[in-house]
């Protein structure tokens, strides 16, 4: 179908440049409808993204309110050390009988039962199936 409209066009353009009685040039003629056609196939494509666009409004919104948020950390004052930052931690972290999954996926569990004890200068990663 859209190669019939493309035909359509280019044939009444032709006709239009063989009568000449518009005074236009047949280059012009030609520019002008490629301009149309082409911006007829653009908003057409566009238009194909419309729902998820309007899907991602509220997440994209959720995202911005949490970005939009001012620290209570001034970053500036710490990398000027006017805020002192200890060297060394005392002190250990430990987690008890942790469970997690993700609310997308109910049925499969992070975690189930995890212990896990952090003593000071640990490193430690937490690494899944997908790195």
């Amino acid at each position: 179908m859209e190669n019939v409209i493309i035909a359509v066009i280019l044939y009444f353009s032709m006709l239009a440049m063989l009568n000449d009685e518009s005074g236009m040039e047949g280059e012009n003629i030609f520019l002008a409808m490629f301009a149309i056609i082409f911006a007829a196939f653009g908003a057409g494509q566009a238009s194909q993204y419309g729902p998820d666009a309007a899907k991602a409004m509220a997440p994209a919104m959720k995202i911005f309110t949490i970005t939009d948020t001012p620290t209570k950390i001034n970053a500036i004052e710490v990398a000027e050390g006017s805020v002192e930052v200890p060297e060394t931690f005392k002190g250990s972290i430990e987690f008890r009988d942790v469970w997690f999954r993700y609310p997308m996926r109910p049925k499969h569990w992070v975690f189930k039962g995890l212990n896990l004890k952090i003593n000071p200068m640990d490193s430690i990663a937490i690494v899944g199936e997908s790195g």
